[in-house]
């Protein structure tokens, strides 16, 4: 019996699903170019700080994020490239 193919692949599943919300995708946009502070996207997206940490950290366990401790503040960067006709994962 084949595998369901809708299954195959959960990360992906995954990584599509947290990109289909607008304020998580809005995190990989705005910091596709710069990092920003998790203090400063949360204003910008207008959402509570521990609202934006718990997105961060979803986008950071599916590797689509990374993330720098600088003293109190926490730096974010998107890994995801976008170009006018794809979206390209795991860019440093």
């Amino acid at each position: 019996m084949d595998k369901d193919p809708l299954l195959i692949d959960e990360k992906l599943f995954k990584i599509f699903r947290v990109m289909g919300k607008k304020k998580r995708f809005a995190i990989l946009w705005l910091t596709r170019n710069n990092e920003m502070t998790i203090t400063d996207l949360s204003k910008r997206l207008k959402l509570a700080y521990t609202k934006c940490t718990t997105y961060v950290s979803e986008l950071y366990h599916l590797e689509l994020v990374s993330k720098r401790k600088e003293g109190r503040q926490v730096f974010v960067k998107s890994k995801v490239a976008f170009t006018q006709n794809s979206v390209i994962f795991g860019q440093q």
